[in-house]
């Protein structure tokens, strides 16, 4: 997994000087999802590129963004309860996308997407009845790197704003321990000024 977040960096990097930018932020929610659910609020900010591809309705859409998200549910993770505020984590997430576009008006267009996202686990810190807990450091049962498959739609006006929709379903176990089986899914709705 370590080899594959190098390789989407590395074509980050590679689009980026060909590509148009621009610059989101909006709402997200991560569902950590196991026999059953611990659903955490955030915020998400970061660069994206447009790859247009030349006289098609087709671009690679990819960017860079941090994740901020917290939870103040009662929830548990490899024998824990956390206390309030109980769980907060930080990621770095690399989607690379490929959208159709359609034009609907002279000011505006819609586009649909798809394709993976990686992220990489920056922070991952519960407060317990015994005082803080960084879970990747706790018995190396969480796992800091995801892969996640996604879907979403989109709309462009007057050029330079953008408004998104999407969902990305984890693909991965996000944790060693055989007592759990976590899947990490990401809902994401944000704004964007394209440049």
């Amino acid at each position: 997994m370590k080899k594959m977040f190098a390789v989407a960096l590395g074509a980050l990097f590679c689009l980026s000087a060909l590509a148009q930018p621009n610059f989101g932020a909006g709402y997200s929610m991560l569902t950590h999802r196991s026999d059953y659910s611990v659903r955490m609020n955030g915020a998400y900010a970061g660069v994206g590129y447009d790859f247009k591809f030349r006289n098609r309705p087709l671009a690679l859409q990819a960017g860079m963004y941090y994740q901020y998200e917290m939870t103040g549910d009662d929830a548990s993770l490899n024998g824990f309860s956390f206390t309030s505020p109980k769980w907060r984590e930080q990621y770095i997430s690399i989607p690379i996308r490929l959208a159709y576009s359609m034009e609907v008006a002279p000011f505006a267009k819609v586009f649909g997407y798809a394709g993976p996202l990686f992220s990489i686990g920056m922070t991952s810190k519960a407060k317990v009845s015994s005082g803080t807990v960084d879970l990747y450091s706790y018995g190396n049962d969480w796992k800091r790197y995801d892969m996640k498959l996604g879907i979403g739609i989109g709309a462009d006006f007057i050029k330079h704003i953008r408004v998104t929709l999407g969902f990305d379903w984890g693909l991965l176990d996000r944790c060693d321990d055989d007592a759990y089986n976590f899947h990490t899914h990401y809902f994401h709705t944000g704004i964007a000024y394209l440049f």
